[in-house]
């Protein structure tokens, strides 16, 4: 939802202004509660049990406006984000003015008010929803100050009118997503700008291909650099669309080339140091209908997780083989087991046994990529006598 920008006028309380005189606001009325009125105010939510009950168990941040627009309370979580110990210095700001927004006391009125208001998501959510009488959700990005800087934020804000013995009043929900945005900022700008590096990369390979005296290295690079901008190409489309937007591209596979190509990602792989990677193909001349990127991400993820789970000098083996009906099956093993215990949340989205964030995609892509797109199956096995197996099967 969005509202009219245009100069909206409003009457200020007494000795705002001087009586009589109509402040000029740029956005959102300027009129502030008197004493009395925040006095009212305050009594009504504290002896409110509901909305106590929320202050108290909403984990986010929360501030209860009035419908001038001024804290009148918020929960402990707010007061901690803004490192403030004392509740009373920020009742009766407006939202702008207790985050430490740089323009909340700008002319003509302050917060609210400013020319940067008409263009602020906390703004025209709060002002939307109190006209609206409905909730607004808008996306707040701010500059505030910080220790005599100041540093830009990114608010996820949510205004949800409700109405207490018969008082207008406002929930404000806060979510900072800063970083998050920041993130889906930096990987918009790294997919372009790989794609740039990438064309490039190929360019320089398709001209030493068409010369007569070129390493024969050169066509082995040319392919890695193909398959990666095609990898580029699916990473995005994930990113972008979703896994449901995505389209497989179908072509005719050999099994020769499937493992020539898994095998050249692995000769000098940090996973591959002092392990070795065996190739067996016991379906050679056989083809499948698949997309070789998709089907080698699937491959590769298995490859890396069994060269990750072995000790130096072990060995792993991807083998290809043609099931009784034709197509083909290609199964990646390692002598390590996986624990009884982890192995029913394998292909869990989000779960992974490895520290840090961002974890817990490679199996379950595993799943995502061979069953949902290609239309085969992944399954593995594990015990102390077999070692284990990832399997897909097209």
């Amino acid at each position: 939802m969005k509202v009219n920008h245009q100069r909206l006028e409003d009457v200020p309380p007494d000795g705002l202004e001087g009586a009589g005189r109509r402040p000029a606001t740029y956005f959102a009325p300027a009129v502030r509660a008197t004493a009395d009125e925040l006095a009212a105010d305050l009594n009504a939510i504290t002896s409110h049990p509901i909305l106590g009950g929320l202050l108290q168990s909403v984990s986010g941040l929360l501030a209860v406006l009035n419908d001038k627009r001024q804290i009148i309370s918020v929960n402990t979580n707010f007061l901690q984000a803004l490192g403030i110990n004392d509740i009373n210095d920020i009742l009766a700001l407006r939202p702008g003015e207790a985050v430490g927004c740089i323009h909340a006391y700008e002319p003509p009125n302050g917060c609210g008010t400013t020319r940067f208001c008409a263009t602020c998501g906390a703004a025209i959510a709060i002002v939307t929803s109190l006209a609206k009488n409905l909730p607004v959700e808008e996306t707040c990005a701010l500059t505030v100050g910080r220790g005599g800087k100041p540093v830009e934020m990114c608010l996820s804000v949510r205004a949800q009118p409700v109405t207490i013995d018969n008082r207008r009043l406002l929930l404000l929900f806060l979510l900072d997503i800063t970083k998050e945005h920041f993130l889906q900022s930096l990987e918009r700008i790294f997919f372009h700008d790989v794609n740039n590096i990438l064309n490039g990369i190929m360019g320089y390979c398709q001209l030493y291909c068409q010369s007569h005296d070129h390493p024969p290295e050169i066509e082995k690079v040319s392919e890695l650099a193909n398959r990666l901008c095609q990898t580029v190409a699916l990473q995005r489309a994930l990113s972008s669309c979703g896994e449901s937007k995505l389209t497989p591209q179908w072509q005719t596979i050999a099994s020769e080339q499937v493992v020539s190509e898994v095998m050249a990602v692995f000769v000098h792989h940090p996973a591959a140091a002092g392990k070795s990677l065996v190739a067996d193909n016991r379906a050679s001349g056989q083809t499948i209908g698949s997309d070789i990127t998709l089907l080698l991400r699937v491959l590769c993820n298995m490859v890396t997780n069994a060269l990750e789970a072995s000790p130096p000098k072990d060995q792993v083996r991807l083998t290809v083989e043609v099931t009784p009906k034709g197509g083909l099956s290609f199964s990646v093993w390692n002598q390590t087991v996986i624990p009884e215990q982890v192995q029913p949340r394998i292909f869990q989205q989000h779960f992974s046994t490895k520290e840090g964030p961002g974890r817990g995609f490679g199996t379950y892509s595993m799943k995502l990529f061979g069953e949902q797109y290609l239309g085969g199956e992944v399954c593995f096995s594990s015990s102390e006598t077999e070692g284990t197996t990832f399997r897909l099967v097209l």
